[in-house]
Order: C-alpha cells, then structure tokens, then sequence
C-alpha cells in the first residue's frame, strides 16, 4: 500500500481519555472487563473497523471519533500505540531486577 493513501480510523474517548486496550485480567465474576486509557491521544489505540471501536465505546460510556491520515501517518500511530503497550512488559522485568539487586544488597549487608 502507497504510504500516502488515505486511512480512516476511530479512537474511543472517554472524557479527556483515550482508549489504549483491554486488560488481560481474570476475574471471578462473569462479564467483567477492565479497559486501560490514556490522556495523550497518540498513544490510543486506533480502529480501523468502525464497529469494534462502538462496542468498546458502548460497553464503557464513552464516543466514537473518526480521524483521518495516510497509511504512513496509521502505521506510525499504530506502532507508537503498540510501543506503548509493550512496555508494560518492560516496566516489570525492571522491577523485577531491582527487587532481586535489592534482596542481594540486603543478604549481603546482613539486613
């Protein structure tokens, strides 16, 4: 595809917010979900199938809103966003190290 072909996409608005993604979580009560948002619409989640992004919207009382870009500008968008949510997996790991370096301290020091 061109990268300057024309793409619409939604974003779900919820206030000042931004639809960002689902949470992958299990609860113990049937129907539940958790949606994450974010305050800078660059890094929401772009729809490019209109009907998903409503029932997103309808399910958290929040707006449809079209926008319209190339493909270039999509695609741009599209990796920022998924940058974004991958880093969640990141932010863990990092933890993760300074939780065992700061066990590791501790034996040492005796603490």
């Amino acid at each position: 595809m061109d990268e300057s072909t024309k793409v619409k996409y939604c974003l779900v608005q919820l206030g000042m917010l931004y639809y960002a993604g689902g949470l992958a979580r299990k609860s113990p009560i049937k129907d539940t979900f958790s949606y994450e948002f974010v305050s800078d619409e660059s890094l929401a989640f772009p729809f490019i199938d209109e009907s998903f992004a409503n029932i997103v919207a309808t399910k958290c009382g929040a707006t449809v809103i079209l926008r319209n870009s190339t493909f270039k500008q999509y695609a741009d968008l599209y990796e920022r966003h998924k940058k974004y949510i991958d880093s969640e997996k990141e932010w863990h790991k990092e933890q993760e190290r300074a939780l065992i370096e700061e066990l590791k301290q501790q034996n040492n020091t005796g603490n």
